[in-house]
């Protein structure tokens, strides 16, 4: 969050965290840090209740808070009726450049091409293309008619034997299979490329 702040190049964020057993310290932290930064606003939503368990989907490093991304219109409901333009971000995402640029990028869902083995996402329905899903920028117009959040209810609940090795990111690679347009690399460049 800091790199954002600090690098993005944006006079005015509005952040919104999913979080996953954040105790009273943690939103104490949370409040101090964002006290720094006035031209910030935070908004938090803890994933407790959701009980995403009842999916059936893979824990990602002993939580459920990556697969959150899957569900967020439903996590952000009203909160998204003011928004054009979703950027997500993994928790782990270091900002180095502005992204103002984004901007250029209208209808859609943008992402960028995983530089993975065919191997690997060829065993997931037979993919022509994997991509990263560490950093996406939705336009909730397209993801709302293109009905999404139903699509990847209804890929979960059809697919329970499906090998998930990234569970969230292979899902989404899954539902929205060549509807997505690609980023240049320098988006979401692995510190391993």
């Amino acid at each position: 969050i800091l790199s954002l702040i600090a690098n993005a190049g944006i006079s005015k964020l509005h952040i919104h965290m999913m979080v996953e057993n954040f105790s009273n310290i943690d939103y104490q932290r949370v409040k101090y840090f964002f006290e720094h930064y006035p031209q910030v606003t935070v908004q938090i939503y803890p994933i407790d209740a959701l009980n995403l368990v009842q999916y059936g989907i893979p824990f990602w490093h002993g939580t459920q808070v990556a697969n959150s991304r899957l569900f967020f219109q439903e996590i952000m409901k009203s909160s998204l009726d003011a928004i054009d333009y979703l950027l997500y971000l993994d928790a782990d995402t270091i900002i180095v450049g502005d992204l103002t640029s984004l901007e250029q990028y209208t209808e859609g869902i943008y992402v960028v091409r995983d530089e993975t083995t065919n191997s690997y996402y060829d065993k997931l329905n037979h993919l022509q293309d994997y991509f990263n899903s560490g950093v996406m920028y939705i336009h909730l117009d397209t993801w709302k008619k293109m009905d999404y959040q139903t699509k990847i209810i209804n890929f979960i609940q059809k697919n329970k034997n499906i090998p998930l090795t990234y569970p969230d990111q292979d899902i989404l690679n899954c539902v929205l299979n060549n509807q997505t347009e690609w980023l240049p690399l320098s988006y979401n460049l692995s510190p391993f490329s």
